[in-house]
């Protein structure tokens, strides 16, 4: 078994492998080769930050890093970890870490971000073990908004990002994924829909209509209470034919899983965000 970077591995590689590492994962990730790319764009993967574990040349294990600025700090976000089952409870995981270690203090980065399963236990006790610690709780809401909001009041519009508004009105920062910087690398088509009451925008969603996915949404403080988070969900939903996919909503922020328990998605699952300072 040897370690290396993943820099000019093939992308066929990449996926196949990506594919059987989470094949019997508690939530199975199975991405075509297109959606694979594009969730690494979005999170920003930089391969040349990225390692596997290789057995005769094949990759049996890897993660896959991204590297940018995030709450203020230079950070390393883990966007894809796995071992072939075959070759767990090796130290794989372990060797890949140790391996990265030195290059990305050498990149300059602050502090190393992941999520993990919560009831992934054995992931969840290595990355104790290594040194990560609990940050944020995670809720994960898949599902037809099913409440229909008679709203007249408000209107519903298409707008351009409005970053440093946005930012004042959030009850709690975006994680890596859904952040702001997540966003402006996508590559796949989205709606950005502001809600209006008059001429005052006074709240936003954007949505993927391919998957469904609801990166962000608010609605200003202001003016909640009033049927405007209502209104605005189920106005995103119509733009898909999907479920709509609400991932990594702040455990902590009970107006946004009120919101979202009264549209009546259902909630599939909690991840939590750990952090290491390096």
């Amino acid at each position: 078994m040897n370690v290396r970077l993943l820099t000019d591995i093939r992308f066929e590689i990449v996926h196949q492998t990506f594919i059987d590492g989470f094949s019997d994962y508690l939530a199975p990730l199975q991405p075509t080769q297109d959606q694979l790319r594009e969730m690494f764009t979005r999170r920003g993967v930089d391969q040349s930050l990225s390692a596997g574990a290789f057995v005769n040349e094949d990759l049996v294990a890897f993660t896959f890093n991204a590297l940018d600025e995030y709450q203020n700090l230079r950070t390393v976000y883990d966007a894809g970890s796995a071992v072939l089952p075959a070759y767990r409870r090796q130290g794989l995981s372990d060797a890949i870490f140790q391996f990265l270690l030195p290059q990305l203090k050498q990149a300059g980065a602050q502090q190393y971000l992941l999520e993990v399963i919560e009831k992934n236990i054995p992931a969840l006790r290595l990355y104790e073990k290594i040194g990560f610690r609990f940050s944020r709780k995670f809720d994960v809401y898949v599902g037809t908004v099913s409440i229909q909001e008679d709203r007249t009041l408000f209107t519903l519009r298409e707008i351009e990002p409005d970053w440093g508004y946005w930012q004042t009105i959030w009850d709690w920062e975006p994680s890596w994924q859904n952040s702001s910087e997540s966003i402006r690398r996508s590559k796949k088509p989205r709606f950005i829909r502001g809600v209006f009451l008059k001429d005052r925008c006074i709240g936003y969603g954007i949505i993927y209509p391919e998957s469904g996915d609801v990166p962000q949404f608010c609605i200003d403080p202001e003016f909640r209470g009033r049927g405007a988070g209502k209104f605005l969900l189920q106005s995103l939903q119509s733009l898909t034919s999907q479920p709509t996919r609400y991932i990594n909503i702040d455990n902590a922020s009970t107006s946004t899983v009120h919101l979202l328990e009264r549209c009546g998605v259902p909630k599939f699952g909690t991840q939590l965000e750990m952090r290491m300072m390096l």
